[in-house]
């Protein structure tokens, strides 16, 4: 990967990393 230096990107990227983790978070926003 990458080096990440918007802190935004780092916390997107590592939410994103952990698939379950992602697919609560997409439920949750999107409905």
């Amino acid at each position: 990967m990458t080096e990440v230096n918007n802190p935004h990107d780092r916390l997107i990227r590592e939410t994103f990393q952990d698939k379950k983790e992602a697919a609560t978070f997409l439920k949750n926003t999107l409905s």
